[in-house]
């Protein structure tokens, strides 16, 4: 499991973004995937939105 981010953290895109809250983390069990992290947020809609992400792609916010 990535050790700078966990479920529940608040975190954002390194290129931008809005903030982001994790939701749950997978760590494949073969070494040529990497861990991603499902994330929710508020869209410019105003509706909820959620999307996987690579967590190499994420900070914490």
């Amino acid at each position: 499991m990535p050790k700078n981010i966990a479920v529940g953290d608040v975190v954002q895109l390194k290129s931008g973004g809005p903030p982001m809250t994790v939701g749950k983390i997978e760590c494949p069990t073969t070494s040529h995937n990497e861990d991603t992290a499902l994330c929710a947020w508020i869209g410019e809609n105003g509706q909820g939105e959620t999307y996987t992400f690579p967590v190499v792609c994420l900070r914490k916010y």
